[in-house]
């Protein structure tokens, strides 16, 4: 999931529509400084930055709070708000006017490694100078995105009367800290950029800019929670009241202490007017027996009762209870048994050589020890069923049921992603677990055209064929395109991997007319509830016929290949070593800054270069066969390699993207440049190599 705050629709989405500001109260702690009196409209800001370390006084007695903010102060603020370790970082400074020995040498070495400022082109830091508005502006946006708190776009029409004094350098950073809330006017509507920075005003920038962070991080845990859930395997919900004030064992019970709001001093307030019934992309508003509803909430501080004036738009489930699996042995699909029997037959038409699935299946029931991996895209992960009731989630509840109540399920399934990022990621998600059994699904999205997602595709099948301790391995064929399906029949065959056809089954009782492709996926793509429960059925089948087939593990294992035949393609992709981006051999990082610690799907920190930041290229160097880059939604670059002709990537709208960048049968050490193009925010999350 992209971390932007835009306004999305999704299943169980939690949105704000802009950081709400807290409003701030004077503390009941005195503070040691004589010029700041409690009367002061800045006195609540100040306190709250020096009691929690983040600005100090100029002198034990003195905060200066009309004086002009330098730079050298301004990266030590930001450093210290990121409760980094900076010591040592100013031992690399080249800047002529900052010596490496002075108290700020450290703070500004780590601001430039995290491209939160850079120096002057005659060399310069200029760590004296005061910070102008605009300046402070782009910092505070740049720092935004460090701490992956990610804005949105705003239009470079500014609202400020004096928006044509605002160099284009800086009017999208301005933007978009104005319309968080974070920096405003003056009364006359002028946002002066050339106007240097007070203290009292940074100090107060600063408190709404915690707040912002805060309240971006309840939306971030949300939003990330509720997309992992369907993996619990348990339907786990929030209740919330539309009376008055959301009480304490809801909401704020669970978050706010979390994020160090006070429940004493904050409480979340129910604008009625704000509800409306959530629908999810495809316009669904009913969820099984629960039905999903949005509202707007405001923050109130109870000690003088301010609100703040944006919302968040939180949702509500008004019916909480866990999800009881069907029993396979009770399911009833609810359509003609003999059209039924047909589709099963037609799902499980070619199962291979089942030798390595009964000896997984054994091992578990004997021993307890059970491994089951599932990877691929949104159908993997869970996509429109209820919480728990995806086809992996069920499947993997029968083998707890039957085979070993100690089962180990791991679902690697991400939505909107081709067999490409997961063969990147395919040793860290799925090997790295000691699997004993393997689902591969991919056929929805290994579009036809991406020239080498049949290679990854059958290196992620023959990866996981050779991988330690002889795996299991079983190819789940949704409805996709019909290439896609030969050709990933294909391969199981060459190979003998078992396959679970819903494509076929599904296709041939819509035919019968049994049921129509709107009651089975009503988006085209993904299989409602009964739909997973039908696919789960299929795979359940599949287990009780291998059970039944083998009459001991000797004979099984005695069947077992471990030769195997030649790929039908080049298949170059095989035991891929995924690198982060922080871990490269970086030449140059160009217009590219690393992101904060964190980033979706497993990855710790992306290099990241948005349209403010330029278009100059990150190089860096590998030494590799193959290569594949791992860049994120809507990233479109040039490529170039060794200094050759550039190679468009494409662009990719909706999900993570693998370009392959090297392809030699020859390990050679090659350098690559990736040029971000237009308007495109170009993310590098990582490589994948041999």
């Amino acid at each position: 999931m992209k971390k932007t705050i835009v306004s999305v629709i999704l299943l169980f989405s939690l949105l704000i529509s802009s950081f709400a500001v807290i409003p701030q109260a004077a503390s009941a702690d005195g503070l040691p400084f004589r010029d700041v009196k409690t009367g002061d409209w800045f006195y609540g800001a100040v306190a709250r930055v020096y009691k929690e370390g983040i600005i100090i006084g100029i002198t034990a007695k003195t905060f200066e709070p009309g004086a002009k903010m330098t730079r050298a102060q301004l990266v030590t603020i930001t450093c210290r708000l990121s409760g980094d370790d900076c010591k040592g970082l100013g031992a690399g400074l080249a800047f002529k006017d900052t010596p490496k020995t002075d108290w700020y040498a450290d703070y500004v070495g780590w601001a430039l490694r995290e491209g939160i400022v850079t120096g002057y082109p005659d060399g310069t830091f200029r760590p004296n100078a005061p910070v102008t508005r605009a300046e402070l502006a782009v910092v505070l946006a740049r720092f935004f995105g460090y701490r992956e708190i990610y804005l949105a776009d705003a239009p470079l029409v500014s609202s400020f009367t004096d928006a044509g004094k605002i160099g284009d350098w800086a009017k999208p950073s301005v933007e978009k800290i104005r319309l968080c809330g974070i920096i405003s006017g003056d009364p006359t509507g002028r946002f002066n950029p050339g106007a240097s920075a007070t203290r009292a005003e940074i100090a107060t920038m600063i408190t709404r800019y915690l707040d912002a962070e805060r309240i971006s991080k309840v939306e971030y845990l949300m939003s990330h929670y509720l997309d992992y859930l369907p993996h619990s395997g348990r339907f786990v919900t929030l209740e919330f009241s539309y009376v008055g004030t959301i009480k304490a064992e809801g909401f704020a019970a669970r978050i706010f202490p979390y994020f160090g709001i006070s429940e004493e001093r904050y409480e979340i307030v129910v604008d009625k007017d704000e509800i409306s019934l959530l629908r999810d992309r495809w316009g669904r508003t009913d969820f099984g027996e629960t039905v999903v509803e949005t509202v707007g909430l405001s923050l109130r501080d109870k000690t003088t009762g301010e609100t703040s004036k944006n919302k968040i738009i939180m949702f509500k489930l008004t019916k909480v209870e866990e999800f009881i699996y069907v029993d396979p042995d009770d399911f009833d699909p609810g359509i003609d048994g003999e059209i039924y029997s047909a589709m099963t037959e037609t799902a499980l038409a070619y199962t291979g050589n089942t030798a390595r699935l009964y000896r997984a299946l054994e091992k578990g029931r004997t021993t307890g020890d059970l491994t089951v991996a599932f990877i691929g895209g949104s159908i993997t992960a869970g996509s429109v069923a209820i919480p728990g009731g995806g086809y992996a989630d069920i499947s993997a509840n029968w083998l707890g049921r039957y085979i070993t109540k100690d089962l180990k399920y791991v679902n690697a399934g991400i939505g909107g992603t081709e067999s490409s990022f997961g063969m990147a990621r395919f040793e860290r998600d799925v090997l790295s677990k000691d699997p004993d059994i393997i689902f591969i699904e991919y056929a929805v999205n290994d579009y036809p055209g991406r020239t080498w997602l049949p290679e990854t595709f059958e290196s992620m099948v023959r990866t996981a064929l050779n991988a330690e301790g002889d795996p299991a391995v079983v190819i789940v064929l949704c409805r996709g395109g019909e290439g896609n399906i030969a050709q990933m029949t294909a391969v199981a065959k060459l190979y003998g991997v078992p396959v679970v056809n819903e494509s076929g089954a599904i296709g041939y009782g819509i035919d019968k007319g049994a049921f129509t492709e709107e009651e089975f996926r009503p988006d085209g793509t993904h299989p409602e509830d009964w739909g997973h429960q039908v696919m789960s059925d299929m795979i359940e089948e599949l287990f009780r016929r291998t059970l039944a087939e083998w009459d001991s593990v000797e004979a099984a294992e005695a069947a077992i290949v471990t030769d195997l035949a030649d790929p039908i393609s080049p298949a170059r992709f095989e035991n891929l070593k995924l690198v982060e981006a922080e871990d490269l051999d970086i030449v140059s990082m160009g217009s590219f800054r690393f992101t904060g610690k964190k980033y979706d799907h497993g990855f710790s920190r992306a290099a990241r270069s948005t349209v403010e930041d330029g278009r100059e290229p990150i190089v860096f160097k590998v030494t590799a066969k193959t290569v594949l880059l791992v860049v994120d939604a809507g990233t479109e670059i040039m490529i170039s390699v060794d200094g050759g002709e550039p190679f468009h990537s494409g662009s990719v709208s909706f999900m993570q993207d693998c370009p392959a960048t090297v392809l030699s049968d020859e390990t050679a050490t090659h350098v690559i440049s990736i040029t971000p193009q237009d308007d495109s925010t170009a993310t590098l999350l990582a490589i994948a190599y041999n």
